[in-house]
């Protein structure tokens, strides 16, 4: 009864707990390629600035934090500042209306346009989002914003909430989704994302999990009704193989399966640009958060909300990464930074520009039927493997989507009786 987990991350780790919790006999080894666990999740350390890997925040009414809570796991930190918070609007800035009465004070919007999108985002939350699954955010948008300002903010929130810039693709059963998830409110975490790897790492040890790091799968074959893993040092012989966080490419080609082949094929990868700064403090503690109205950016001063360490920590974003130049979008997000926080230079210790960071790995499509058109966590035409990440299953987006895919791997894999007797 062996199982190997291809992939350290939070997927990975989510699988490989929740199988063992399921079946104590099993031997489950997760296998991460790189030294750190983590993957887009890890949290680097620089001189003494915690750092994720662009922003990231945790959607409390989410899958993730559901699953978290059932393993045991509660991380620390704070929600999202709205005080302080702008929207960069025709090269200005304005207020950024995140409710009533910032809505009512922005100088964005008519009256008219206000009462409008107000009756919008009231009704959210009543919304059946599988209603649009076919539906392009893009078109969705248009069909409930009353002006061109009115699209363009509720564009840049439905960015804000997916990280996709990509609104004519982007099925709008996602973008609803997630709206209605914001709504609900999001966490940064304290001493970054890895404080949730390292509990879940912590989680599988005291199971007896085997978790080695720096073991890179090169391949990956059927042999027998079993699975044969190839690392740099050894042959893993296991009853059942997870893909865990794994890009759809680098599944298929693990898998030999012809239907993730053609998935990857069809995959549209989002990626952003990021500029992550660590300052001694920021010179504007007050401006805490900027969203890009009329062009895809962000800015937020992530420790106004967690412990990040010393200092203080930001994050600027171009959605959809670089279009063009990579210093261009560079010089771009540094002046965003300075426009928030005047004389950042000075203060700042470290700086990491990510010009094309993968944010998911497949988007979920309007002409792929939203969530459904995303391959099942069973890889039909490959017995004994499964599925997990940011583009598996019926469920969730970003994070949500990788835990909720892990905990219908493991239970997929419970039912199938694979290794059993």
């Amino acid at each position: 009864m062996d199982t190997i987990v291809i992939g350290g991350g939070p997927a990975g780790l989510t699988a490989a707990i929740l199988i063992k919790r399921g079946d104590p006999q099993r031997n489950v080894v997760v296998l991460e390629g790189h030294r750190q666990l983590g993957g887009r999740a890890a949290t680097d350390n620089r001189n003494g600035h915690l750092v994720n890997q662009g922003p990231h925040a945790l959607y409390l009414g989410g899958a993730a934090t559901e699953v978290l809570r059932r393993i045991g796991i509660d991380p620390a930190g704070g929600p999202a500042p709205t005080r302080g918070a702008f929207a960069r609007y025709r090269g200005r800035s304005e207020v950024l209306p995140t409710g009533v009465s910032s809505l009512l004070r922005s100088s964005m919007l008519s009256p008219g346009e206000k009462v409008s999108l107000g009756r919008t985002l009231a009704g959210l939350a009543r919304i059946d989002s599988t209603t649009f699954a076919g539906v392009s955010a893009a078109e969705w948008i248009d069909s409930v914003a009353s002006s061109t300002t009115a699209r363009e903010l509720l564009g840049a929130l439905v960015r804000l909430s997916t990280y996709s810039a990509d609104l004519e693709s982007l099925s709008a059963q996602v973008a609803v989704s997630q709206l209605q998830l914001s709504g609900k409110g999001v966490r940064y975490l304290d001493r970054g994302w890895s404080t949730m790897v390292d509990a879940l790492a912590q989680c599988a040890a005291t199971l007896g999990v085997v978790v080695e790091t720096g073991s890179p799968v090169r391949h990956a074959e059927p042999d027998r009704g079993r699975w044969v893993v190839h690392t740099d040092d050894a042959e893993i012989g296991a009853d059942a193989v997870v893909l865990a966080g794994l890009s759809p490419h680098t599944a298929a080609r693990l898998s030999g399966s012809e239907a993730l082949h053609d998935f990857a094929s069809r995959a549209e990868v989002v990626t952003a640009a990021c500029l992550d700064v660590g300052l001694v403090a920021a010179p504007r503690p007050e401006r805490a958060f900027m969203l890009g109205i009329d062009e895809p950016t962000y800015f937020s001063l992530h420790s106004r909300a967690a412990d990040l360490g010393s200092g203080d920590v930001l994050h600027a974003l171009r959605y959809g990464g670089p279009p063009d130049d990579g210093d261009d979008v560079r010089t771009d997000l540094e002046r965003i930074v300075e426009e928030m926080q005047p004389g950042w230079r000075s203060a700042a210790e470290t700086t990491r520009f990510l010009p094309r960071a993968v944010v998911i790995h497949a988007l979920a499509t309007a002409a792929a039927g939203g969530y459904a058109g995303r391959p099942d966590v069973v890889v039909q035409d490959a017995p004994g493997v499964y599925l997990a990440g940011d583009w598996v299953g019926a469920r969730g987006h970003l994070l949500d989507a990788s835990m909720a895919s892990a905990t219908a791997a493991a239970q997929a894999l419970a039912e199938s009786g694979i290794g059993v007797g």
